[in-house]
């Protein structure tokens, strides 16, 4: 058993970076020694002059020469001189408070965060910042009010994955799973919501994203289901790729799945106006029929209407594709995924012409990145279709060789989901 006695007398502050930098070797090194294999994080403060409650152990920064007390600062050169340094830097961010388009509007702070740490990373440990990463183990909707159980928490909830993607953040942790339900008797009535306690009729917030045990569907909030909403979107191993919307109400976000697929996260923060897309992909052409996966006013009716389990999931339907340039609707305060698959692949015989036995060449014709299975049969039965490799092309075409006997042979290339 490990036991540390620590005393709030000189030179010890209670929060005070010094202090906490200092005590942090102590954990740092017993935890080590159980474990080596452990990440070890420290709490910081995302700008240089940030919860600044002494005076007394300020710190130069190095690059720009200016002296500082915020905590991040002083924490990092005080780990730095004593010869210990975090695995990774915790951000903890919340929305800005009791305002539905305050929530919806505040995801791109990620990138700020983000760039603030890492500045201060590389600006007070040098070289060693690179052995530093980033990780938000808190984050939340805003304030105390009805929000906290809305839609538009959920829709927080959507934006802030897509943002921290942007990023060089590793984790986003929702603060959290269960947390309890309080009465508010001073709601603010122009938030968007309806949730209110059974038993005394008052609107009430919760930071978690479920009530109770939430084995029903009706105990669920919405954050809950935006987060089910992002398997759709995209998981490890999968690629984040650039997309922009030049509409604030209207957040676009992309990623290209491991299988091939491309997936858009759209959400539309207007509570009251569909909003038309023009969408344009470059690099990638997608199959006639896209699968979207939705959740928003409907569903969210549906609970207060105590609807059906299904009527308050997501929705699943299909959007008509017309190549890689299309237009889609989004409705009023929704997220929405919409999963391209690749167009059908081809195969093209290469010249000179073939010969009725030995090697046959042939040219795959699919798109950079999508796996493809090669399949060869002898008489086109659905059944006698065998692969006989699988191609990753980095360019989208790849020649390719199989050796002909003298029995018809028939080859196709297909994407397999």
């Amino acid at each position: 058993m490990l036991a540390f006695i620590y005393h709030t007398g000189t030179p010890w502050q209670p929060h005070d970076p010094w202090t906490y930098a200092m005590r942090f070797k102590q954990y740092y090194t017993a935890m080590k020694a159980v474990d080596p294999t452990i990440k070890i994080g420290s709490s910081a403060d995302v700008t240089e002059d940030g919860t600044a409650n002494y005076t007394n152990h300020p710190v130069v920064n190095p690059v720009t020469g200016v002296t500082h007390n915020g905590w991040t600062p002083v924490m990092l050169h005080t780990m730095l001189t004593n010869g210990c340094i975090c695995d990774f830097l915790i951000d903890h961010t919340y929305g800005p408070g009791n305002s539905d388009m305050g929530d919806l509007l505040y995801s791109p702070v990620w990138t700020v965060n983000a760039n603030n740490l890492r500045m201060m990373l590389v600006d007070y440990l040098g070289s060693l910042s690179t052995n530093v990463e980033l990780d938000v183990t808190e984050n939340g909707s805003g304030g105390n009010d009805r929000q906290l159980v809305s839609l538009v928490s959920g829709l927080f909830w959507a934006d802030s994955i897509g943002q921290i993607l942007q990023t060089e953040f590793n984790s986003r942790l929702w603060w959290d799973l269960r947390n309890g339900q309080a009465d508010i008797t001073d709601s603010d009535n122009t938030l968007y919501s309806w949730r209110t306690d059974s038993n005394t009729g008052n609107v009430y917030g919760d930071l978690g994203i479920v009530a109770g045990l939430g084995n029903t569907a009706v105990n669920r909030y919405p954050a809950y289901y935006c987060g089910k909403l992002m398997k759709y979107f995209a998981s490890g191993g999968d690629t984040v790729v650039t997309a922009s919307s030049d509409y604030k109400l209207l957040s676009a976000y992309a990623a290209r799945r491991a299988n091939g697929c491309l997936t858009l996260l759209v959400i539309n923060k207007s509570c009251y106006t569909n909003l038309n897309a023009a969408i344009n992909l470059t690099g990638y052409v997608p199959a006639a029929n896209a699968i979207t996966y939705s959740y928003g006013i409907p569903q969210d009716q549906a609970a207060f209407f105590n609807g059906p389990a299904a009527a308050l999931d997501i929705a699943t339907n299909n959007l008509a594709v017309a190549g890689s340039n299309f237009t889609a609707t989004f409705p009023p305060y929704s997220a929405t995924v919409l999963q391209l698959a690749p167009v059908a692949p081809s195969l093209a015989t290469l010249p000179p012409p073939q010969s009725s036995s030995g090697p046959f060449v042939f040219q795959l014709q699919g798109q950079p990145g999508v796996p493809y299975m090669i399949q060869m049969s002898t008489n086109l039965a659905l059944a006698n279709w065998i692969t006989i490799s699988t191609h990753t092309p980095a360019t989208g075409t790849l020649n390719l060789t199989n050796t002909m006997s003298s029995a018809a042979q028939f080859y196709r290339a297909i994407w397999q989901p």
